[in-house]
């Protein structure tokens, strides 16, 4: 049981670091467009 919810929190903030790296690279992206 606790292995499951172990292996769930993991997941879980791999899943949050991901989406964290992808906003950042939107922030770039429109840091970018806005300097030309």
């Amino acid at each position: 049981q606790l292995k499951q919810t172990r292996d769930k929190i993991k997941q879980y903030q791999r899943r949050i670091e991901q989406g964290i790296e992808k906003d950042r690279e939107l922030a770039r992206k429109l840091i970018k467009n806005d300097k030309k």
